[in-house]
């Protein structure tokens, strides 16, 4: 579920509906990103932290916020 939530970034077109501004990621850092998370790195984080945001230093912050 983490990863499906990861997946989950918030887009520029979405900023009216959300108020969240969007990102841009590029494809390198999602896929580090993803790897990263398969790996175990971001098991001590929660699921909530993977919600529209762009990558793992997002989570980091947004879980310990």
């Amino acid at each position: 579920r983490k990863l499906q939530r990861f997946f989950s970034p918030p887009m520029f077109v979405a900023k009216n509906f959300t108020g969240i501004e969007g990102r841009y990621v590029p494809l390198e850092t999602t896929l580090e990103c993803f790897a990263s998370i398969l790996a175990g790195e971001a098991d001590k984080y929660p699921e909530s932290a993977f919600f529209m945001v762009g990558d793992l230093d997002e989570v980091k912050e947004k879980a310990f916020n």
